[in-house]
């Protein structure tokens, strides 16, 4: 690299945009996110897509692509000129997207191209004491769609944002689904604020029905969620939370009958009438988007408390059957599956070999560290008796997997 080059270079990193925002490939499953930007601009009409196109265009230079993502910057670039306000923030929007031609320009060897953007944010800097927020805002923003690992300082973000701008719609829906990522409750004024300023965006209206949900206020909850899906009936997340909704009804139902001791024919009928409002959500889930692993684990479930084992264990096998499946995602099914096989079907061998398969996945996840306490829990229970084809197989699981597992051991946490 030339002294001109790592002059410019210089320049470059001390720009805020995705290039410098430390959005790792490693943390994230890049063609998932692609699909995922484009779903969200394709679906919900009232989404930041500058910000989403913005964010296609970083994606597509990690995919070595910098003639889509120059398309994507201008397909930014023009969201931005169009949006509903004022001509200042358009101005202070722009830095972020003039800040990734740079980049971009710069891969390309277009040096004189890549002097001109610096030289245009330093004007808008100059001019627009604001323009840091809004940066801020959009580091948030793609931290949090990038990956779930950068949900702290996603929150970080918006919570300085805030400080400086408390009563924007756009922030307070960004800070609430980086507080959800994170598991964190502490933001009712924020949810309900949220709602009164934008109460048809499908988003938060998800977020708030978690919300309600975590809270036993299903009515609540299948209340937002209705709302939402008539402004975005084509959302799998939002029909994905509709079928999460009534299988809590369901539980529900469930627990105050066994409390009071009470099975009724009209509670067998309530239970089979929202069973079915909940499949058909989940099954809308999954033909908006196939990919969708968390659908087909829920509708398997829904079909355990209906005692529809068959249909479970379809559901279970057609989900092993998707391609390209994320790490976490197959230990999730193979954690579930074994779970369905050994408490349903009472099949303890054919439990182990999911249990082994979840565990043989690599990623070191919650699900992978399931995986294995099940298996010490199956050897301890038939220790000692060699009758059993499923004794032989988890001690076979567990030899093999012996050196391996030693060199993660210190790294996952198991919770007996």
């Amino acid at each position: 690299m030339s002294e001109a080059e790592a002059t410019l270079k210089t320049q470059l990193l001390q720009l805020k945009c995705h290039f410098t925002w430390e959005l790792q490939e490693k943390d994230t499953d890049i063609e998932a996110l692609e699909i995922k930007l484009k779903s969200e601009l394709e679906g919900e009409a009232n989404c930041l897509k500058h910000w989403h196109y913005n964010l296609l265009a970083y994606v597509k230079c990690l995919k070595r692509d910098n003639t889509d993502a120059i398309a994507n910057l201008q397909k930014a670039e023009k969201e931005n000129s169009e949006e509903n306000s004022s001509e200042t923030r358009k101005k202070r929007n722009i830095v972020v997207i003039y800040a990734n031609y740079a980049w971009i320009n710069f891969h390309q060897k277009e040096y004189e191209q890549t002097q001109i953007y610096i030289v245009k944010i330093n004007s808008i800097y100059q001019e627009s004491k604001g323009a840091d927020l809004e940066n801020l805002g959009e580091k948030g923003w793609a931290l949090l769609k990038f990956s779930t690992q950068y949900s702290e300082k996603a929150k970080e973000c918006f919570e300085k944002v805030l400080e400086g701008c408390s009563d924007d719609r756009d922030w307070i829906s960004a800070y609430v689904t980086a507080m959800f990522q994170m598991g964190g409750f502490d933001f009712k004024k924020y949810i309900e604020q949220a709602q009164e300023q934008a109460p048809k965006n499908p988003s938060l209206l998800f977020y708030a029905a978690v919300y309600y949900t975590r809270r036993g206020k299903s009515k609540e909850a299948h209340t937002v969620l209705e709302k939402a899906v008539s402004v975005n009936p084509n959302s799998s997340t939002l029909h994905h939370g509709l079928g999460l909704c009534y299988t809590g009804m369901i539980n529900e139902i469930k627990k105050t009958a066994e409390e009071h001791n009470e099975h009724s024919a009209a509670c067998t009928e309530k239970i089979k009438e929202l069973s079915k409002k909940g499949k058909s959500h989940f099954e809308m889930a999954l033909k908006l988007d196939q990919s969708r692993t968390d659908s087909l684990t829920d509708l398997a479930d829904l079909y355990i408390k209906s005692n529809q084992y068959p249909k479970a264990e379809e559901t279970y096998k057609k989900a092993l059957t998707i391609s390209a499946l994320p790490g976490n995602a197959k230990q999730q099914i193979h954690l579930h599956y074994g779970n369905f096989l050994k408490h349903c079907k009472k099949s303890e061998e054919e439990a182990a070999a999911q249990y082994k398969a979840g565990l043989l996945v690599p990623d070191q996840t919650e699900y992978r560290a399931s995986c294995e306490i099940s298996l010490k829990q199956m050897v301890q229970n038939i220790k000692g008796d060699s009758s059993v084809a499923a004794g032989v197989a988890v001690g076979n699981v567990l030899n093999v997997l012996t050196d391996a597992s030693q060199s993660i051991h210190s790294k996952i946490k198991l919770s007996f």
